[in-house]
């Protein structure tokens, strides 16, 4: 009766995917290394913003490339085949654009007190 009222999806899906949640990043806090496959997670989730930029463009070109390189895939590999192109070159723009660019951003962003002082401005009394 409940899953087939949309109005009662917090009851069903919200609270116990919050929990799940909750616990996760309470069983995550207590320990001191990650797993692989957090480690993984972590940096697609890193690269999230260059894979939805790496996405528009991407996804028509691919697929319709792959359909034709391959007329008979099945869908489903075809879907599978597309998303992991797009995620590697989403991956690839992260490592060669995004980070490097985040990387400038932060030292052209560094206020004048954190630069070293010049011996000029050392000098007292000017």
């Amino acid at each position: 009766m409940l899953a087939a009222n949309p109005a009662d999806r917090v009851i069903v899906f919200g609270i116990p995917s919050a929990c799940l949640v909750i616990a996760a990043a309470f069983v995550s806090r207590r320990r001191d290394t990650s797993s692989w496959p957090e480690l993984a997670l972590a940096r697609l989730g890193d690269a999230s913003y260059s894979i939805y930029l790496a996405q528009v463009q991407t996804v028509s070109l691919a697929a319709a490339s792959i359909a034709t390189l391959v007329p008979n895939l099945p869908p489903l590999l075809l879907v599978t085949t597309t998303c992991g192109i797009v995620v590697t070159l989403g991956l690839l723009l992260n490592i060669v654009a995004e980070r490097p660019l985040l990387s400038l951003c932060r030292r052209m962003g560094q206020r004048s007190t954190d630069l070293p002082l010049t011996p000029e401005m050392q000098t007292p009394g000017k």
